[in-house]
């Protein structure tokens, strides 16, 4: 009887050590995601989305969904811009300075009305952009799983195991 108690209890702790918990990229609500849904539909490149999504997925960047509306209406005027001056590509927008600026400028504007602090400048064709939560890079921080749950509870486990086989051998040896 001692044995299958240890058994469906052993079971039972490894099968709740096997929930592993998972941590990703936190903090886009639905007014963010909206406004990277629609950076995405305005066909923005990948680079830019994610750039943005590091932006608002910062520590007190809280998007309401007023701001969101005001920042989805200068991405659409921004797009009407691009699409009236003909450019089909971020190399043709680049070679338009005029247009480019006028991107910018509604790129900083709606920085400023999703609470973020961007600056783009406009050079001989190269855009800097800068803002606090940006780093140079627009790759996201790498997501992932967490395993050291996982292994503090099958360590627990093991040492238990190996504590409760202690103790049957002993009760072998004193019942022999």
């Amino acid at each position: 009887m001692f044995k299958k108690l240890v058994a469906v209890a052993t079971t039972t702790a490894l099968t709740v050590a096997m929930a592993v918990t998972a941590f990703a990229a936190v903090g886009i609500n639905d007014a963010e995601q909206k406004i990277l849904d629609e950076l995405k539909a305005k066909g923005v490149d990948a680079q830019y989305i994610a750039m943005a999504e590091k932006e608002l997925s910062a520590d007190g960047v809280d998007v309401t969904a007023d701001a969101a509306k005001t920042a989805i209406a200068n991405i659409d005027e921004a797009k009407k811009i691009v699409d009236e001056a003909g450019i089909k590509s971020v190399a043709e927008l680049k070679k338009n300075t005029t247009v480019l600026n006028k991107v910018a400028s509604l790129v900083e504007s709606t920085g400023t009305t999703v609470g973020v602090k961007v600056t783009v400048s406009v050079k001989d064709g190269k855009v800097t952009y800068t803002s606090p939560n940006y780093s140079g890079s627009a790759e996201l921080e790498k997501t992932g799983v967490d395993f050291s749950t996982t292994a503090a509870v099958v360590a627990g486990l093991g040492l238990s195991v190996a504590g409760i086989a202690v103790i049957a051998k002993k009760k072998d040896l004193v019942n022999a």
